[in-house]
């Protein structure tokens, strides 16, 4: 998720949150300053919360207000996935 895109639409619903796997916490604050996210990430360092044999990095989930999911795409976000917000927030 772009950090342009993700501080143009929170004030309108939209929530992001990352997830680590298994990183030490010190290396996620490390990236979360090197690339300004301003966005929350939790930790996951048992890596409990996907199943071990389905795990793809980066994976993007776009769940609505009734906690259905609208959108997923293996990779960085992209032009589609924002776009699918914008609809949604409307």
């Amino acid at each position: 998720m772009q950090k342009d895109f993700w501080e143009a639409y929170r004030d309108k619903g939209l929530l992001v949150v990352g997830i680590d796997l298994g990183e030490k916490q010190e290396k996620v604050k490390a990236y979360q300053e090197k690339y300004h996210l301003s966005f929350p990430v939790l930790m996951d360092p048992d890596k409990t919360s996907v199943s071990k044999e389905h795990v793809f990095i980066p994976y993007n989930l776009l769940v609505d207000d009734q906690m259905v999911i609208r959108y997923a795409e293996v990779g960085f976000a992209s032009k589609p996935l924002n776009s699918e917000i914008v609809k949604l927030l409307k």
